[in-house]
C-alpha cells in the first residue's frame, strides 16, 4: 500500500523549510511518499530540495500560477499510481492581501473541485483574527469541515463544525 503523497502550497514560509520539516518527520520510517511544493515566497536564488518537487510561482497573488502547478502536480502523482493526494494550502491569509476576495473564492472553489474530482484530501489554513466575519464566512463556506485551533502551534481543538 502506498502512503498518500502531498502537495503543499506555502504562502508564508520558504518551501525549502517545509520540505526539511516534512522529511525530518519521516526519518526512521519506511514511509516516503512523494512531496510537491508550490512556493509562493520570493527567493533571491533558486534552490533545490532532496526528494521533493519544488516550483516557485510569482507570489501569493499569482492564483493562476498556483492553480496550474497544483493541477500538474496532482495529475503527475495520479499518473504515478497514487489515487489520493493530500493538498495543503498554508495559508490563505497572504492570498487575501493580493487578490480580490471574489477571485480568491473562485480559485478556492476550483481547488476544492480538484480535490473532490480526484478523491483527495485538502487542508487549508487561515488565521481568523486576520479577517472580518464576512470574509471568513465566505471562505469557510467552501469546506466540509472547519477546525478552530487554540494557538498556532498548540494543536488544541477549541471547536469544530461539519463533523458528524
Amino acid at each position: 500500500m502506498l502512503a498518500d503523497p502531498s502537495v503543499v502550497v506555502t504562502t508564508n514560509e520558504v518551501g525549502k523549510n517545509v520540505a526539511q520539516r516534512y522529511h525530518s518527520r519521516l526519518e526512521g520510517t519506511d514511509i516516503h511518499p512523494p512531496l510537491g511544493i508550490i512556493d509562493c515566497m520570493p527567493s533571491p536564488t533558486p534552490y533545490s530540495v532532496r526528494e521533493a518537487s519544488v516550483v516557485q510561482v510569482g507570489g501569493p497573488g499569482d492564483l493562476t500560477g498556483v492553480g496550474v502547478e497544483v493541477t500538474k502536480m496532482i495529475e503527475s502523482m495520479n499518473n504515478r499510481g497514487y489515487e489520493r493526494v493530500r493538498l495543503v494550502l498554508d495559508s490563505i491569509c497572504p492570498m487575501t492581501m493580493y487578490a480580490d476576495i471574489e477571485v480568491l473564492f473562485r480559485f478556492l472553489q476550483t481547488m476544492v473541485g480538484c480535490i473532490q474530482a480526484t478523491d483527495s484530501v485538502g487542508v487549508f489554513t487561515i488565521d481568523p483574527d486576520s479577517h472580518d466575519e464576512q470574509t471568513l464566512s465566505m471562505i469557510t463556506y467552501l469546506f466540509d469541515y472547519v477546525l478552530d485551533v487554540d494557538g498556532y502551534s498548540g494543536f488544541g481543538v477549541v471547536g469544530s463544525t461539519g463533523f458528524d
